[in-house]
């Protein structure tokens, strides 16, 4: 076990996880590591894979002494998020957290056997001042407050383009002589999507979306969740509701930040890794239960939305 360590009042160990003084750090009551990238002017990146030895809590110690905004993600693997003033988070990778929280206390929740893959890009707020707009720096409010401490967080849906970005930060093309020109703008690329995404510029008017494009769009998701298995295409579920495959597009856009194949394919994605987790279906039962008839489309679609192959998934509940 590591040292250090203390017990919670219900025995579960309680490790500090500091942040701090270096860019390679191991994880207490884990196999695995985090590391971090200090880059110019303000912005950092977080990279962390590790499999949890056993139940435990980490007592997270940030790595800057100054006020800062981050978002981050889970791409694969479940964990719960205590903050400082006793909210707790479930973090899951259909949610990108944005957040600020200049007080210590905040620890995560892990079970044993939790495989996780964390993404977090945090910014100082002199390095967001100088490359916001005056109206999102309206719009951020308490993010870039800074007479008072703050403890703020903001749980968003994960888009494609979001989750593209984690994912890349990952692969093996992040790696080379250019390698931190690529990650600083895919990092920053991130974080700015999650600030757009917390904070939407108001529409002009929004007449055209009327009651019954939302009844459209409520039964279209329904439809989505009911049977993943089903041959499902943004045309065929346009047609079932009376709308072209573009406005529903952007109905889908405007209220969960991705189209509808997108969003298709990963509440597809989410439950195929339930599936895999439960280590009770191989690989190909998993692809027709979720829409696949072909494993290998099933194979690189899931690999594109995790980082990793469905195989691997298995592999780790055997």
């Amino acid at each position: 076990m590591t040292s250090g360590h203390r017990n919670r009042g219900d025995g579960v160990p309680l490790y500090p996880f500091d942040l701090k003084g270096g860019d390679l750090f191991s994880v207490p009551g884990a196999r695995g590591r985090f590391s971090s990238m200090r880059f110019d002017d303000g912005l950092l990146l977080y990279l962390g894979e590790f499999q949890a030895t056993e139940t435990c809590t980490l007592a997270v110690n940030p790595s800057l002494d100054t006020a800062w905004v981050g978002g981050s993600l889970h791409l694969v693997g479940e964990t719960v998020m205590e903050l400082p003033d006793g909210r707790s988070i479930p973090r899951r990778g259909q949610q990108t957290l944005l957040s600020r929280i200049d007080m210590p206390g905040t620890c995560f929740h892990l079970k044993a056997g939790a495989h996780v893959r964390h993404v977090s890009v945090v910014a100082t707020l002199s390095w967001l001042r100088e490359r916001l707009d005056t109206q999102m720096s309206t719009r951020m409010g308490a993010y870039l407050d800074e007479t008072r401490e703050v403890c703020v967080a903001n749980a968003i849906t994960t888009t494609s383009r979001m989750r593209g970005l984690a994912t890349s930060l990952f692969a093996p093309r992040s790696q080379g002589g250019a390698r931190r020109i690529r990650l600083e703008g895919a990092a920053a690329l991130f974080l700015a999507d999650a600030i757009d995404s917390a904070f939407p510029e108001e529409p002009a008017s929004a007449p055209d979306a009327a009651d019954w494009q939302g009844a459209a769009l409520q039964a279209t998701i329904e439809r989505i969740r009911a049977d993943l298995s089903a041959p499902n295409t943004v045309q065929t579920l346009a047609a079932q509701v009376d709308m072209s495959a573009s406005r529903l597009n952007r109905l889908f856009v405007e209220t969960t930040g991705n189209n509808c194949a997108a969003f298709l394919r990963a509440e597809r994605m989410t439950a195929a890794q339930a599936l895999l987790a439960s280590g009770t279906r191989a690989v190909k039962e998993v692809a027709a239960a979720v829409g696949y008839a072909h494993v290998g489309n099933f194979s690189r679609a899931y690999r594109d939305h995790f980082g990793e192959t469905p195989s691997r998934e298995g592999r780790r509940k055997r």
